[in-house]
């Protein structure tokens, strides 16, 4: 937060000096409420459980463009460290961040296929038994 009121603090200074060339007033404007914003939140305590890890972003989105080709390829998205989900996950991670090293697991559980619906069971059920009855 203290790097983010900085940065604000910078780019206002930097707009005032161009102030009387380029009479951004709109932009000014915008930067004195994030300023607001940072000082009314300064000295803000954020929850965080303990022991919990940093949410990686970088991640969450590298198994979402896996699982999007994938599915898009009619290859079944299986949650297994040999699967095609998982390779794709770490290479398009690797892509973004160079870091090769990051285990996407987590990521992947949580974006597990779902299992048929109730309905999708009914017929099932149902077709096997016409199957059977025949």
């Amino acid at each position: 937060m203290a790097a983010y009121e900085k940065a604000l603090r910078a780019a206002r200074k930097a707009s005032l000096s161009l102030w009387q060339i380029i009479h951004q007033g709109a932009f000014i404007k915008q930067v004195d409420e994030q300023i607001a914003v940072v000082e009314r939140l300064k000295g803000t305590r954020w929850a965080k459980d303990y022991g919990a890890k940093p949410f990686d972003l970088d991640a969450e989105a590298a198994v979402q463009a896996a699982r999007d080709l994938i599915d898009k390829r009619g290859i079944k998205a299986a949650i297994s460290a040999k699967g095609a989900w998982h390779r794709l996950s770490q290479i398009i991670y690797e892509s973004i961040t160079g870091n090769s090293n990051k285990n996407v697991m987590h990521y992947l559980r949580h974006w597990k296929p779902e299992g048929p619906t109730d309905e999708e069971i009914e017929e099932m059920i149902s077709t096997t038994r016409v199957r059977n009855d025949a």
